[in-house]
């Protein structure tokens, strides 16, 4: 598994990729070419292997997050130091100075409470100096046991978005707000609705257990004219793009997968200028903004009355 950052510098960009399997960082020019890595990280041999996320700040500063620690170096990888943090991280963007998600593992057990876990959406700023917390993300039904998240944190301007397996919901995080924010009607679900009351994790192990998987999106990004989305519905993996001012999808695919051979990876959509790139195991589809529109891959699925595909563009607040 890997992390992603591009940074741009003053005479090339740079892609710099967080090898979580060997613990280390990878920085390549936009060409491909070999420019360097950060070999050792910490003070000391074998410390903060298992490193979680990285991002860069507007001083250009690589910060990587081991759980309740943050390593920072410079672009070249010097090592500049460390801070601790008051909570266990999994998941890390930056934004800006003033905002830092951070998808947070809370363990009531290091407070003397209990030894379940739950999982929330903190924000902070660039030096960690104060925290704000979300809500207990089992929004449904309230369980108090540990979530998988498919797909966290998808960043969009000043936004990020972020989703929640077998939910409907896709929720924001602004420096002013977080809350859910649009709501996915997929109609009628595949699993019947008391199976909904499961806690989380039996519902999510027992729909795949059964062949199936619960109607569920997984990652959203949005742009001035465009918004896509990328969902499971009835043991298949759907992605679309939508044209926010009309309304209409210019671009959808929809891929049967064997999940019996595919671990089900979702698509994620990165915005590069005008260029809507959406980047699955199997295809590549870029969107081109500013009037034209260019498909290199896929063919269109879901039409104007079928189903899954409702979105409702009120934002669902509490």
């Amino acid at each position: 598994m890997a992390a992603c950052s591009r940074e741009k510098g003053t005479q090339a960009d740079t892609l710099i990729i967080l090898d979580k399997k060997v613990g280390q960082v990878v920085m390549f020019d936009r060409k491909g070419k070999y420019l360097s890595k950060i070999k050792k990280l910490g003070k000391g041999p074998g410390e903060y292997e298992d490193l979680k996320d990285l991002y860069i700040d507007s001083q250009h500063r690589i910060h990587l997050l081991s759980w309740s620690v943050v390593l920072t170096y410079q672009p070249d990888g010097t090592f500049l130091g460390q801070k601790k943090i008051p909570i266990s991280g999994s998941h890390m963007m930056y934004l800006s100075d003033s905002l830092v998600v951070i998808k947070k593992i809370w363990s009531n057990y290091i407070e003397g409470v209990t030894g379940e876990e739950e999982t929330r959406i903190a924000v902070t700023t660039a030096n960690f100096s104060d925290f704000t917390y979300g809500l207990p993300f089992d929004l449904r039904n309230h369980d108090s046991g540990p979530i998988t998240f498919a797909q966290v944190l998808t960043k969009s301007g000043e936004s990020v978005f972020y989703t929640e397996p077998c939910n409907d919901t896709i929720f924001r995080i602004t420096k002013d707000w977080i809350g859910p924010y649009l709501y996915v009607d997929f109609g009628t679900k595949k699993l019947p609705a008391e199976e909904y009351q499961l806690p989380r994790g039996e519902l999510f192990f027992k729909v795949i257990q059964e062949g199936g998987i619960a109607s569920s999106p997984h990652d959203y990004l949005e742009t001035e004219r465009y918004s896509f989305l990328s969902y499971f519905f009835e043991a298949s993996r759907n992605f679309v793009v939508v044209d926010r001012v009309s309304g209409e999808v210019v671009q959808a695919k929809q891929v049967i997968d064997d999940f019996d051979d595919f671990i089900y990876v979702a698509p994620q959509a990165v915005l590069e200028g005008k260029l809507l790139s959406v980047l699955s195991p199997l295809d590549l589809v870029e969107h081109l903004g500013g009037g034209n529109s260019e498909v290199t891959v896929g063919s269109l699925t879901i039409r104007e009355g079928d189903n899954p595909l409702l979105l409702l563009a009120e934002p669902k607040r509490r």
